[in-house]
């Protein structure tokens, strides 16, 4: 049945009577903690148009916080400040990009997120539900603290022009917009919000069964008897509530098929907000991206230009070229021969499988995996199989470059038994090594024998074996989707890989095959690195090259999709084409909703007999 039309939805949330009072005083508890706020010089992240620094400070409960901060080089004064918040399982990025548009820009990292996380760390999935009964202690209240005293902080900084602040984020990044806008009515002078996520979070966990909403369905499946009280906490946190407070000119943007934060809720949250100067953007066709892809990024730009007025930043960055690497077939051929050497010589029975019925379904049942790997410690994976008689058709999801690797959708685990894995230096398989983002695409780029992606790809081949050798699974029906690094695995078993899905962005490729690197992270990680290493050109080019998809392309020889925004149309080309015949190019429409649909079409048509 079609859902009803999302504008015409209204919030079940319920205001507390002493909503006002209990932020009242949770906002004397944040005053209360000095911040004492520290900004140190990063030389790498730093360069001739930017400056970057390193940011700490204290938060509500006394909890150190951390975050980026990047101005135009050399600029002391007269400055338009920026607040960049996260969304729920990505990392603050280093706002380079907004610097060299003539902000100065805070992106933050509240407690929970990586270098924030040594006190509170209920991980992801985990923040949504942590302390989810208990209104005085639940997890948010400390988060949006953090993100408020980020706001604080920036707005003080001598080279700010006070008049001229704004801040902007999408998912939690547009709920945290909302919530600060609300918080500091008089003090935010614009803000941005994209599919704000935490309004009516009951109502929206009830239309969809895409994390993190997903979290409290599952937390209340296992747990009924709370369903109550969670619903009473919520709503002393719902942004539907702090939404009249704005008077600054505020834009929304909305996914009208987003099925990770319904656009219903979107709707009624941008109803309830105060401001006299507010857009709502409704893009159709389009998922969780909200439009960001279909043009709203420079309707962003534009809105935020308008308002707080940035400074002319005259200079470029300076270019990096990579130079043509000098590694013969013979080399690359001995090295990955080694690495599959070693996977080969794992014993695959010391693999750990524990049921999870917090993320089991009523169609699907859950585990989580440890497998031995190669080098340093464990690897991790949630493993799901659907209920019934199987075999079922396999599918392996290879994690892209990400702290958090969220469980499979939904709808994937009631079809396929699927592997979702966790490399190396990722949440839940981080005890030996704890990646850094930014800074794993360049952790040994200098030596391809040390290079960390050369663990990670065995990573995943050892969660591909492990896969194939199961007998839940369909040996003639298993496919791989997610990132380069599942292509490269299936190149080295072929025969046993019936299709491959590469829909993650191609950024091994574009590492190797491009005359130049993208100044955005995490490609501008190179960039940064040569730039403080200029002697390392020669090396980093060189173990990149070993790492190319495109010289494992000719070896997979099973049904192959690449799915690729138009910017990468070059370079995702000549992959396709080394794919041959059986290779495929999608270009993204730019639609998110349209092009998910035609990868999961053309994924589902190739395991379904």
């Amino acid at each position: 049945m079609p859902r009803r039309d999302p504008s015409a939805f209204t919030s079940t949330a319920v205001r507390p009577a002493d909503f006002d009072t209990f932020w009242s005083n949770t906002l004397a508890d944040l005053a209360a903690v000095r911040p004492n706020a520290t900004f140190t010089r990063d030389e790498l992240r730093s360069d001739n148009t930017v400056d970057v620094f390193d940011v700490r400070y204290d938060s509500y409960g006394g909890l150190r916080i951390s975050g980026w901060f990047a101005k135009p080089a050399g600029r002391t004064e007269d400055l338009p400040g920026l607040l960049i918040v996260p969304g729920y399982v990505s990392e603050p990025k280093v706002p380079k990009d907004w610097a060299r548009f003539g902000y100065a820009a805070f992106s933050v990292a509240p407690r929970g997120k990586l270098r924030s996380n040594s006190e509170f760390n209920p991980g992801y999935p985990g923040l949504l539900t942590h302390n989810i009964t208990d209104r005085d202690n639940y997890a948010y209240r400390g988060f949006y603290m953090d993100a408020l005293r980020a706001f604080d902080v920036l707005a003080a900084l001598p080279e700010i022009d006070k008049r001229r602040v704004g801040v902007a984020g999408s998912s939690q990044g547009g709920a945290l917009t909302l919530l600060i806008a609300a918080l500091r009515a008089n003090t935010v002078t614009a803000a941005s919000a994209g599919a704000p996520y935490l309004c009516s979070y009951m109502d929206a966990a009830s239309l969809t069964h895409s994390y993190p909403y997903e979290e409290i369905n599952e937390y209340l499946r296992v747990n009924p008897e709370h369903e109550a009280q969670v619903r009473g906490v919520l709503n002393y946190y719902d942004i539907h509530h702090f939404a009249s407070q704005i008077m600054a000119p505020v834009i929304v943007n909305i996914g009208l098929q987003d099925d990770v934060c319904p656009p219903e809720t979107g709707f009624a949250v941008f109803g309830a907000i105060g401001s006299a100067d507010k857009k709502l953007y409704p893009y159709d066709k389009c998922g969780h991206d909200a439009g960001s892809f279909a043009g709203h990024e420079r309707i962003i730009q534009d809105f935020l230009a308008l308002h707080l007025k940035p400074v002319q930043v005259e200079e470029d960055p300076e270019e990096v070229s990579p130079t043509v690497p000098n590694v013969s077939d013979q080399k690359f051929g001995e090295f990955w021969d080694a690495v599959d050497d070693e996977v080969k010589g794992l014993s695959l029975g010391d693999t750990t499988l524990e049921p999870l019925p917090m993320r089991s379904t009523e169609g699907s049942t859950a585990y989580t995996v440890r497998l031995p790997s190669i080098g340093e410690g464990d690897i991790f994976g949630y493993f799901s199989v659907p209920k019934g008689d199987g075999p079922f058709p396999g599918l392996l999801e290879a994690p892209g470059y990400s702290s958090v690797v969220q469980n499979s959708s939904y709808g994937r685990r009631q079809r396929f038994a699927v592997l979702t894995l966790v490399h190396r230096g990722q949440r839940l398989a981080d005890e030996e090594y704890a990646a850094a983002f930014p800074g794993l695409l360049t952790d040994g780029v200098e030596d391809e024998a040390n290079y960390r992606y050369r663990g990670i790809i065995a990573d995943v081949l050892v969660g591909l074996d492990w896969l194939i050798g199961l007998p839940e699974v369909d040996a003639a029906s298993l496919a791989v989707a997610g990132s380069e690094a599942g292509l490269i695995a299936a190149s080295m078993r072929s025969d046993a890989v019936k299709a491959v899905l590469v829909s993650g962005p191609l950024m091994l490729r574009v590492g190797s095959g491009r005359s130049s690197w993208p100044d955005y992270y995490p490609l501008e990680e190179l960039n940064d690195y040569v730039r403080s290493h200029p002697d390392s050109i020669e090396k980093v080019s060189n173990t990149l090259s070993f790492f190319d998809p495109i010289k494992f392309a000719p070896n997979y020889g099973g049904d192959a999709l690449v799915a690729a925004p138009e910017w990468d149309k070059d370079v995702a080309t000549r992959l396709v084409t080394r794919l041959g015949e059986s290779g495929e190019l999608y270009l993204n429409t730019g639609r998110g909703h349209t092009d998910h649909v035609h990868t999961e079409k053309w994924l589902r048509e190739r395991l379904t007999v």
